[in-house]
């Protein structure tokens, strides 16, 4: 009970304007205030952490409390995004779908090298891209959608080429073709399956 007291009284004189000093022989505090019993010492340590621990509630207590308050930023549920714009996980809003009339999302990028259709197909099938399973090949339609959007979206090969310039949709036609298109002016036609084009899955 004494050195809770003599901590208090000391504190009280050191808010009060007494001036304190270390003395360096018995490592002890000295309060010069007009208070007389406060002339003796007490243990250094206790005295620094109860200061600092005030300090400390002081200066930092404000700031946690309201970064408490505030919390980490949050996209709300109900913000629309804009095309082109990169999801949380990774994927980037396509538009809609004219066959769903829901949003789809394409790969970051186009995938690497060119593939026959069935193997095209089976690509985006195995893809598990940032935890999601459901990647395919867009539709004749949406194909049409990322072509219209393809400056926004971003990755596309628009050089033309017979490979690497078209790209698949999983609309098939008859006599085992395949809706196709090229990218570097928007033409869709259809190609046999065993052709190579690019691919770009969406989901």
């Amino acid at each position: 009970m004494k050195k809770t007291f003599i901590i208090k009284r000391r504190y009280d004189a050191f808010a009060a304007g007494g001036n304190l000093d270390k003395d360096r022989s018995n490592k002890t505090f000295r309060s010069h205030s007009a208070d007389p019993t406060l002339s003796e010492g007490y243990p250094m340590n206790m005295y620094y952490l109860l200061v600092a621990t005030l300090v400390l509630a002081a200066s930092f207590g404000p700031a946690v409390a309201a970064e408490v308050a505030a919390g980490p930023a949050v996209v709300q549920g109900s913000t629309t995004p804009k095309i082109g714009d990169k999801m949380p996980d990774g994927a980037i809003y396509a538009g809609i779908s004219p066959d769903t009339g829901k949003a789809i999302y394409a790969t970051p990028v186009t995938a690497i090298g060119h593939y026959d259709w069935n193997k095209g197909a089976e690509y985006c099938a195995a893809l598990k891209t940032n935890g999601h399973p459901d990647w395919r090949l867009p539709t004749k339609d949406e194909l049409n959608v990322l072509y219209n959007n393809s400056a926004a979206i971003g990755g596309f090969d628009t050089s033309g080429l017979e490979t690497f310039g078209w790209y698949w949709s999983s609309s098939e036609g008859e006599a085992g073709l395949v809706w196709g298109q090229r990218f570097s002016d928007g033409y869709q036609y259809y190609n046999l399956k065993t052709y190579a084009s690019s691919v770009r899955c969406v989901r």
